[in-house]
């Protein structure tokens, strides 16, 4: 039996920028690249009352976030939260169904770019996936993901077939972000800690 992988140490090893921001809410920025094609990723754990700090952060940057993923969208104890309460200026905004179960999870994507969501059918909820075009006539899939602490093995599976199906389907670019909630791997180099984690052993090959 493989060791549990529970909630994460809180330690950024994707290599990222990190900035801590009042209340709590931490970004990490990836340029995406050689034309500065910024992206932004936080965990919000409640983003309604966090939103003006994440606006704040954005007008901020020299090169405006061309994507900015979030995820934990609804507080532990407010699960009613509307598409409209998150709107930002200069972006559209993609989410996947904040009225079931499950945190949520967000995708602002600058109205500058030409970009659609993908629906894809899983059993797994907490992701959306984005198809972008950008350049001459280049795309980018980006997907957000979030795995709970708690996560089941049945979800465990779900999530890794998820990813799987969009590693096939897709042949461009991809760049997936989100939090996994993965203890056992070693994020700076998409490695495993310990072999007595089956679940993250089972993710990494993956990757």
């Amino acid at each position: 039996m493989g060791l549990p992988c529970p909630g994460s140490t809180g330690k950024n090893e994707s290599g990222s920028i990190e900035k801590d921001l009042p209340e709590g809410l931490i970004t990490h920025k990836e340029v995406f690249n050689d034309n500065m094609f910024e992206i932004l990723y936080t965990n919000a754990d409640g983003l309604p009352n966090k939103l003006h700090e994440l606006k704040l952060l954005i007008q901020s940057h020299k090169n405006r976030p061309k994507i900015v993923a979030v995820t934990e969208i609804k507080h532990k104890n407010k699960w009613n939260v509307l598409n409209s309460e998150l709107q930002i200026d200069g972006y559209h905004l993609y989410t996947n169904d904040l009225g079931k179960m499950g945190r949520g999870v967000a995708v602002y994507v600058s109205t500058d770019n030409d970009c659609n969501q993908i629906y894809v059918e899983s059993i797994f909820k907490d992701f959306v996936i984005i198809e972008l075009r950008y350049g001459l006539e280049e795309k980018l899939i980006f997907g957000n993901f979030y795995r709970s602490p708690n996560s089941t093995t049945e979800s465990d599976e779900e999530l890794r077939t998820l990813i799987s199906l969009i590693c096939s389907r897709f042949t461009c670019t991809k760049v997936f972000v989100g939090d996994f909630n993965f203890t056992h791997i070693g994020w700076a180099t998409f490695s495993k800690i310990t072999n007595s984690c089956t679940v993250c052993n089972k993710f990494v090959d993956i990757l």
